[in-house]
């Protein structure tokens, strides 16, 4: 396709067009280097924040679990010690009385159902 001197021809012309190559220092790669370190930094810190986000979050939530859990065995001692008064009253005082609140409150019978 080429022939050897129409070849060279080319190839003379264009280093004649574009001059000769520079005497290359690697100034490039200092700057580079240094942004790859800001990078690496900001990335980095970036993970650290997500993580602790990430463990605060957990936090909450077994705190809130703990606190729902706290709540639901008192509604059960409260619903178990009301039980036991009301039996005591006389059979929850022949089904006048259907709520907890009203179990608790001593003259309940006495005024009939809510």
């Amino acid at each position: 396709m080429w022939k050897g001197s129409a070849r060279n021809a080319v190839m003379r012309s264009r280093a004649q067009r574009f001059g000769p190559p520079l005497r290359q220092t690697g100034m490039s790669l200092f700057p580079a280097m240094m942004f790859l370190l800001v990078l690496s930094v900001i990335g980095v810190s970036a993970l650290n924040s997500t993580l602790m986000q990430e463990k605060m979050v957990a936090n909450t939530k077994d705190a809130n679990l703990a606190f729902q859990a706290a709540e639901a065995g008192l509604r059960d001692a409260e619903a178990d010690i009301a039980l036991e008064r009301g039996l005591f009253q006389g059979l929850l005082c022949k089904n006048q009385i259907t709520t907890i609140d009203q179990v608790l409150d001593s003259s309940a019978c006495q005024r009939g159902p809510g």
